[in-house]
C-alpha cells in the first residue's frame, strides 16, 4: 500500500479513537469527594434514591451485603442497583419469619445441595467497604487498602451478628480487592498497573469464620478475571482473561470459594476481557453491568441462600457498539481504565 493510500486508514483509526475518548469522558464517574458512612440500610425496593445511613448499634440483619466499589466511584457506586435488587429478591425489610442457616456448600456448582424453603421476608442491609480509591490514588495501594478494610469490616459484622449470612460484591477495581480478600495475595504476586505490586496476605478460609459465613460473592468486570472458571455467568467470556488474570496460588486461593462465587464479565469488556473480540471492545460493556444483570445476580443470591442450583447465562444479546479495529482495541482498554478510573 502506498503512503498516500494508507493515509485514510490512519485518519479513520485516529477518528475512531477520538470518538471513543469523547464517549468515555461522558460516561466517566463523578469524582469521590468524601468517605461515606460504613453501614447503610437498604431502601424499600420501590425507592431508587440513596439509602439512609444505619444508626450506630443498629440491630443485625438476616443478610448483610458488603460492597467494594469501582475506582473513583461515590458510595455505593453503580452497585446501588444491585443491593436494591437483592432486597427485592429476598422479600423486603420485614423481619424474618424464623432463623435460617445456609446449607453446606456443594463441592461443585454443577452438583448443588437440594433447594429448601426460605423465610418469606428477610431483613437485609448493606455496608460500603471504606477505602481510598479515588482517581489519583496509587492502584496497588488502593487494592491493598480495599482488601484489608473489607476483611476487617467483614470480620467485625460477623462477630457482632453471628446469625447473619454475608453477601459480598465487587466491581472493577473493587472486584480485584474483593478477590484478593477472599483468595489472598501471594508473596510472588506479579506486577500490575505501572509495575506496582500488592503486598502479600493469606486468603480467608472457607471452612472457618468469617469465611464460612459467606453465602455468596459476586465479581463484576474484574481486572483479574481468569478464563475458564466454572463460576463465570456469561459463557462467552470464559475464553478471555482480564488485563492481569489470576494465576497459580492467587487463582487457587480464590477457587476455594468457587461454590459461593459468581462472576460477570462481558466478552467485549476492555477491562475484564481485553483479549476479547478485537474488532469490538465496548466501553459500555464495562459500565453497564448493573443495568443488565442486577436482577439476575439477585436471583442467584436468593437461590444460593436456598441451596438451589446456579443458572449459567448465555452470551449477552447484541446492541449498538463502539467498535475499535485491530491493535487499537488494546489502546481502547487503556483509555477506559484511564478515563473512567477502572470503573
Amino acid at each position: 500500500m502506498s503512503p498516500r493510500s494508507a493515509t485514510p486508514v490512519v485518519l479513520l483509526s485516529s477518528l475512531t479513537l477520538l470518538l471513543l475518548l469523547l464517549l468515555l469522558l461522558l460516561l466517566a464517574s463523578p469524582p469521590v469527594t468524601a468517605h461515606a458512612s460504613h453501614h447503610r440500610l437498604l431502601p424499600p425496593a420501590a425507592v431508587s434514591g440513596p439509602a439512609a445511613p444505619q444508626a450506630a448499634g443498629a440491630s443485625c440483619a438476616d443478610v448483610h451485603v458488603l460492597l467494594w466499589r469501582g475506582n473513583n466511584e461515590a458510595y455505593p457506586g453503580r452497585q446501588g442497583k444491585l443491593v436494591r435488587a437483592i432486597q427485592a429478591a429476598l422479600g423486603g425489610e420485614a423481619p424474618a419469619a424464623a432463623p435460617f442457616a445456609l446449607p453446606p456448600a456443594s463441592s461443585s456448582p454443577s452438583q448443588p445441595a437440594p433447594p429448601r424453603p426460605l423465610p418469606r421476608n428477610l431483613t437485609c442491609d448493606y455496608e460500603d467497604v471504606v477505602f481510598d480509591n479515588a482517581r489519583d490514588a496509587e492502584y496497588c495501594g488502593a487494592v491493598e487498602a480495599g482488601r484489608d478494610a473489607g476483611r476487617a469490616q467483614l470480620a467485625a459484622y460477623a462477630a457482632r451478628c453471628p446469625a447473619a449470612r454475608l453477601v459480598l460484591a465487587g466491581y472493577s477495581q473493587g472486584a480485584h480487592a474483593l478477590g484478593d480478600a477472599l483468595g489472598g495475595t501471594p508473596a510472588a504476586a506479579e506486577p500490575l498497573v505501572r509495575g506496582c505490586r500488592v503486598s502479600p496476605r493469606a486468603g480467608l478460609d472457607p471452612a472457618a469464620a468469617p469465611g464460612n459465613r459467606i453465602a455468596a460473592a459476586l465479581l463484576f468486570g474484574d481486572v483479574r478475571h481468569a478464563a475458564g472458571q466454572p463460576y463465570d455467568a456469561l459463557a462467552a467470556a470464559r475464553a478471555h482473561d482480564g488485563a492481569f488474570p489470576r494465576r497459580g496460588a492467587a487463582l487457587a486461593g480464590l477457587n476455594r470459594f468457587a461454590p459461593a462465587l459468581r462472576a460477570w464479565c462481558e466478552p467485549a469488556d476492555p477491562v475484564c476481557a481485553p483479549g476479547g473480540p478485537p474488532h469490538a471492545l465496548r466501553a459500555q460493556d464495562h459500565l453497564g453491568y448493573f443495568d443488565r444483570y442486577a436482577d439476575e445476580a439477585a436471583a442467584w443470591v436468593r437461590d444460593r441462600l436456598r441451596g438451589a442450583a446456579p443458572a449459567t447465562s448465555g452470551p449477552a444479546p447484541e446492541r449498538p457498539r463502539v467498535a475499535v479495529a485491530g491493535s487499537a482495541g488494546v489502546l481502547a482498554g487503556w483509555l477506559v481504565w484511564a478515563l473512567v478510573g477502572w470503573a
